[in-house]
């Protein structure tokens, strides 16, 4: 059995392999967009927790043991 040798392109493997799937692809896209924007959501409530409560201005950190 022979193989013989192609020279495989971005664009062919673009129309070949990505356009047919790209309903699944963009959806893969917008979850791994959806992922990281997720990621800022933790961060940014535990700062505000900690920076506009009164209960840590009033007792420290002591409340936290």
């Amino acid at each position: 059995m022979s193989m013989s040798k192609k020279n495989v392109s971005f664009s062919w493997a673009f129309k070949e392999f990505i356009w047919p799937r790209r309903k699944v692809v963009s959806f893969g896209l917008i979850l791994i967009i959806f992922r990281s924007l997720s990621g800022l959501v933790l961060p940014y409530a535990s700062k505000t927790l900690i920076d506009d409560s009164n209960t840590f201005k009033r007792y420290g950190c002591t409340i936290l043991y």
